[in-house]
């Protein structure tokens, strides 16, 4: 089972296009955000990203995507990624066990925040909110996983510390938007 977490500290990568919706808005303290969706043509899932985040290629991670520099010398971009385990026989509550093992062996001062098993669009998730240090920087993640057809999916939510209130409500309407779609 693979799990990761991707720290995007001004990485460089190859830029990929998305097919956009008619944008929709998620209030927010400080605008309004417009959201694009993504259609997985292979997986047959679909979710929205805010329209001004990119979808990157990244390796080992089947969709990523990055939120924009907001300012110069910025740190670290925040954003999500997905990654599609290959099919297993495990039960969601024996992947939510290995994966916070693995968490806890591959990142510095991990520290588990909260963690339940929630239900979004009559799909079982297990959740997990933790933090960690990559550097100098303290991380706050939040860590979705469930499980279609004995294959895992799993999604990391990506913020420094200080910034993770700001982005949580991004991070809630992207989950709470996925869902998979029939074969056609």
């Amino acid at each position: 089972m693979l799990f990761c977490f991707v720290v995007a500290f001004g990485q460089q990568q190859k830029k990929t296009t998305v097919q956009q919706k008619k944008p929709g808005t998620l209030p927010t303290q400080e605008k309004k955000q417009a959201y694009s969706v993504y259609h997985d043509k292979i997986d047959l899932f679909r979710i929205d990203y805010p329209s001004n985040w990119e979808k990157r290629d990244m390796h080992g991670i089947d969709l990523f995507f990055i939120r924009p520099m907001e300012e110069r010398g910025q740190r670290f971009e925040e954003n999500m990624n997905i990654i599609i385990d290959p099919p297993d026989d495990l039960s969601l509550q024996e992947y939510a066990d290995v994966g916070v093992e693995k968490l806890a062996n591959q990142l510095d001062s991990f520290r588990v925040y909260s963690s339940d098993f929630v239900k979004i669009n009559n799909m079982d998730f297990y959740k997990l909110e933790y933090g960690f240090k990559y550097k100098s920087s303290d991380m706050h993640d939040l860590f979705y996983i469930t499980v279609k057809d004995h294959r895992s999916f799993n999604f990391t939510f990506s913020a420094i510390d200080g910034s993770y209130k700001k982005y949580y409500p991004v991070f809630q309407r992207m989950i709470n938007s996925f869902s998979f779609e029939e074969k056609k």
